[in-house]
């Protein structure tokens, strides 16, 4: 883990693939207590990343500003975006891609199904490709319009382009 930026309302870290984002043993809120000599409870969490993803997050330092940020993020003032890496690419450079996905909570996995119905949510993303390279891997900036549990991997693993090194 390091830390890019730090003031007294947040700080803002890197989270290795295979942490945890959120509260547990090995997570980040406990790495950065750790690291900033704090109680874990002073370590706000805003947003995630799934546990095998690595990336720049957020983290709040007092329940004021874990308001404030939740806020700006559900707001879309708050930019996220992603790089992802897939074994192949579709045709077209760029795209959105609008979807029905379904949460399986016994299996603890999405899904992308055909219809509206209980338990499912629209999700939608826009990719861009930004290189690929000649064994086929392709880089692909991504954004998200919606915010769904493994949404990335999910959208594009159903369109047979999975992200390289995903189970």
């Amino acid at each position: 883990m390091k830390i890019l930026f730090q003031n007294q309302y947040y700080v803002v870290a890197v989270k290795d693939p295979g942490v945890l984002s959120e509260h547990g043993p090995g997570g980040m809120p406990e790495l950065l207590a750790d690291r900033l000599q704090v109680s874990s409870e002073r370590i706000f969490t805003v947003h995630r990343l799934d546990k095998p993803t690595g990336g720049v997050m957020v983290y709040a330092l007092d329940a004021r500003t874990a308001g404030r940020l939740s806020h700006e993020i559900a707001e879309r003032h708050f930019h996220k975006g992603y790089l992802a890496v897939c074994e192949d690419a579709p045709a077209a450079s760029s795209d959105t891609w609008t979807d029905f996905l379904y949460w399986d909570r016994l299996k603890q996995k999405a899904y992308v199904v055909d219809r509206m119905r209980k338990g499912v949510k629209t999700a939608e993303l826009s990719y861009r490709i930004l290189a690929r390279n000649p064994i086929g891997h392709t880089l692909f900036s991504v954004e998200l319009a919606t915010g769904r549990t493994h949404q990335i991997r999910v959208q594009f693993s159903s369109r047979g382009f999975p992200l390289l090194g995903d189970r």
